[in-house]
């Protein structure tokens, strides 16, 4: 991810007590949680719920996560996750990701996502109608 970053969605939150680790900072599982939430968010807003996603026998799920931490968050910290997705192909999608406070970046990911059939467990192809809304806006 670059410094042109240009996001397709943002989730604005605030970090809670319950996110502070011992070390008085927001603990790395958490951040985790903010990509997945920031994903759903997206992918709800576009109309795309899990509910929609087994009607076309085609559920995204997590195949790797990488995140990169830079600076710390603290308990009441307004948060901005702003999300988007670098590429859609065949069964696969990556969605890069990027949590800031106020200007500054706090820490990166890139998620690569997999549709399968939730009934077979195996791969399908990432549904046209989900590639033309995740490409269109």
């Amino acid at each position: 991810m670059g410094p042109m970053f240009e996001p397709a969605f943002t989730l604005t939150l605030i970090a809670s007590p319950e996110d502070i680790d011992e070390l008085g900072h927001v603990n790395n599982v958490v951040y985790l949680r903010w990509v997945e939430a920031v994903a759903r968010a997206h992918s709800e807003q576009l109309g795309f719920g899990i509910d929609r996603y087994k009607a076309f026998a085609a559920v995204p799920v997590v195949r790797r996560h990488t995140l990169v931490y830079h600076v710390p968050a603290m308990s009441g910290d307004e948060i901005q996750v702003h999300t988007r997705i670098a590429s859609l192909h065949g069964v696969r999608a990556t969605r890069e990701t990027r949590i800031e406070r106020a200007d500054t970046v706090l820490a990166e990911a890139e998620t690569e996502w997999v549709w399968i059939d939730p009934v077979r467990n195996r791969p399908v192809r990432i549904p046209d109608d989900v590639a033309v809304a995740f490409t269109s806006g």
